[in-house]
């Protein structure tokens, strides 16, 4: 377990019936927008696909290159083709060196071998196995994930710049991430609260409420909220209600590009990143005083409706 490490920033303490009241705040000018929004037409807004287009993308599965590999060569020769994701996983994911060691057509002897220590760890080794038992096959998430991506397109006139979705191994650092105009998923991210691995890696390094989330369901959501939010997010303000409605236009439009999936299993997991900036914007506002808010006035104009 030597390889394992995640770096989580330790939570502050603070005052509970604060925090509880911003959640309240949030939830309902999340739960008003989305309203607000639904009422803009007298039917939920159909998307439909721009193209057939969808149906050429392909996979790329780094981590079946990790796993079947018959060396440190095979493995380089593979992963040098995606300069930013190689330097991010080396230097970030593995800490294994610097990100500058492995941009060269021929590994040194030192790089060499600090990847040979990682690949041939049996524990990571047995993580790698693992993930081919989960995820044998990519291809439904891809062509979902691939459908949602034309959908955009048919909103934003704004084409994802590759056919390709990509897979890695991130060492239980990263779900989601968007290297060489490529978005890559972790799929170490996604073995399930009950997965034996998962199980066990220790508390200390990665906490159950994160355990918790690293379920396949969420895989297509993810993608697409994070292309969401790279790509589309409008900035409004830095303030807390600004961000509330920046947030709630993503939410809308990410169930409006995936319509197969319930709205419910794309709030669930992004309700904690969400949640997650009310409580860094929990100072730059005024306290409230009292928890209870029972009928706030919430500021609205057609403005919303437009994404």
């Amino acid at each position: 377990m030597d390889y394992i490490y995640t770096n989580l920033k330790k939570k502050s303490p603070t005052n509970f019936t604060f925090v509880q009241a911003l959640k309240h705040l949030i939830h309902i000018y999340i739960i008003t927008l989305l309203l607000a929004c639904s009422s803009c037409s007298s039917n939920k807004r159909e998307i439909k696909l721009k193209d057939d287009k969808w149906q050429n993308f392909k996979t790329i599965r780094l981590d079946q290159v990790l796993l079947n590999a018959k060396n440190i060569d095979e493995i380089h020769q593979q992963f040098i083709k995606h300069p930013q994701l190689y330097q991010n996983f080396y230097a970030y994911m593995i800490r294994a060196g610097k990100k500058e060691d492995v941009l060269v057509s021929r590994l040194p002897e030192k790089v060499k071998s600090n990847l040979e220590s990682f690949i041939n760890d049996t524990t990571i080794k047995s993580f790698l196995t693992e993930i081919q038992k989960e995820f044998p096959d990519f291809d439904n998430y891809k062509i979902e994930i691939a459908k949602g991506l034309n959908r955009c397109e048919n909103i934003f006139n704004y084409r994802y710049p590759k056919m390709e979705i990509g897979t890695f191994f991130s060492l239980f650092n990263a779900d989601v991430h968007e290297f060489d105009s490529i978005i890559w998923i972790g799929l170490d991210m996604y073995l399930g609260p009950e997965n034996r691995v998962t199980k066990l890696l220790p508390n200390e390094s990665l906490p159950q409420y994160i355990k918790d989330k690293m379920d396949k369901k969420y895989i297509v959501s993810d993608v697409l909220f994070g292309y969401l939010m790279t790509h589309h997010y409008q900035y409004i303000g830095d303030d807390l209600l600004s961000k509330a409605i920046s947030y709630g236009k993503i939410a809308y439009l990410m169930d409006l590009i995936l319509p197969v999936i319930k709205f419910k299993i794309i709030m669930t997991k992004n309700n904690a990143y969400i949640k997650s900036f009310c409580l860094n914007e929990a100072y730059n506002i005024p306290k409230v005083k009292n928890a209870n808010i029972k009928n706030p006035k919430i500021p609205w104009s057609s403005n919303t409706c437009r994404y």
